[in-house]
């Protein structure tokens, strides 16, 4: 009978190989190899996979569209726009003086360009959503179309009109009131009058950049604006020209008129009033809901940032909207003092914006860490 040792030695002999290598170092070289291998095809799959063209990315969500145009043609109305860079399709809705609420006027339009028979009688206002699988941006700025049945529509339409030019404003005191005027225009049968009022001093330059709001109209060249907001405002005004087929771009800027009102705000305006607000949290998204009880032209939604302990404006809205929402939300989280007590929280600020100023903020916090959502 063979001693442990003898059979240890037998066995050995007989596992090496002619090469001289035992047939134990050739399996284990044979098993690393293999899962050396596996290794291998596993990255090279992440990697294709990683660098997908399809793959979204949510750091960089898409732009709003720009450039909404609507042209009366007849009894149809052609919608266009500039294409954003992302987007997979567009929505379109349109919201009208003939009725209440939002009309879909198109889904998944892949084009930038939209023919509809969506027009009804008074002012017609489009927009335009991107769309990705992402999800869908916020609503354009509106493009405008009055449509009078029976009234020149049929046809062609009608001539579309150009802009004014050599717009200037001048006063006689600064509580007002402020006397516009304008070239005339070809065509025209009226003009909207706008106006951008803000507290900083901003020069002739910056005017195009500004917001504006129609303050009224006009069947002639000249408007009188007795309606100045309170305080000390820097005040900028634009023109359009209207006829049956529609209106007109903005006019270039005017020259900047100094407004300084106090307590009567120059005819006894009324500043937008306090939202209520709402908010919920998901894993990737903040979500804010506002309502306004009175009437706003904008809603501006900010956010605190606290790398510079700033308000960040994300968005100015128009005055029907009643939601936002912010994706990725991290760079926004307040993770630099432990001791605050809104550490890991993000903080948003509704205000809403009329012709007569800004009205007064509401703040919802969004607590990260539990899923809580607090309101001011």
């Amino acid at each position: 009978m063979l001693q442990f040792s003898e059979l240890n030695k037998v066995m050995e002999a007989d596992t090496i190989s002619k090469n001289g290598l035992s047939s134990k170092s050739q399996m284990s070289r044979n098993f690393l190899d293999t899962i050396n291998r596996g290794i291998s095809f596993v990255i090279i799959l992440f990697m294709v996979a990683a660098c997908g063209e399809d793959t979204p990315n949510p750091e960089f969500p898409l732009e709003i569209p720009t450039g909404v145009t609507a042209t009366l043609n007849g009894d149809n109305v052609t919608i266009t726009w500039n294409r954003v860079k992302g987007a997979q399709s567009y929505d379109i809705f349109l919201i009208s003086t003939a009725f209440t609420g939002k009309l879909t006027v198109a889904l998944n339009v892949t084009s930038n360009i939209h023919i509809t028979k969506y027009v009804y009688e008074g002012d017609n206002y489009y927009f335009v959503s991107a769309v990705n699988q992402s999800g869908s941006t916020e609503l354009s700025d509106p493009a405008y179309i009055k449509y009078t049945p029976n009234g020149g529509n049929n046809g062609g339409g009608g001539t579309s009109v150009s802009a004014p030019t050599w717009v200037t404003a001048s006063k006689t005191n600064s509580s007002g009131p402020f006397n516009i005027s304008w070239s005339a225009v070809s065509g025209a049968t009226s003009y909207k009058v706008y106006r951008s009022s803000n507290e900083e001093d901003y020069n002739i330059n910056n005017c195009e950049n500004e917001t504006y709001y129609q303050i009224g109209s006009s069947s002639s060249t000249n408007y009188t604006d007795n309606n100045l907001p309170n305080g000390w405002n820097y005040n900028f005004y634009k023109i359009k020209a209207v006829n049956n087929a529609g209106e007109s771009n903005y006019s270039p800027c005017s020259n900047y008129i100094v407004s300084n009102v106090q307590g009567g705000g120059g005819g006894g305006t009324t500043n937008p009033c306090k939202p209520s607000v709402s908010g919920s949290i998901t894993f990737t998204t903040l979500y804010a809901n506002f309502y306004f009880s009175c009437t706003v032209s904008n809603v501006v939604v900010d956010v605190w940032n606290p790398k510079t302990s700033s308000w960040k404006t994300l968005s100015t809205l128009s005055g029907s909207a009643t939601s936002y929402s912010i994706s990725p939300y991290r760079d926004y989280m307040n993770t630099t003092n432990v001791n605050d007590p809104y550490y890991y929280f993000v903080k948003v600020r509704i205000t809403g914006k009329n012709s007569n100023g800004t009205g007064d903020p509401s703040y919802i916090y969004y607590d990260i860490l539990t899923g809580g959502v607090d309101y001011d």
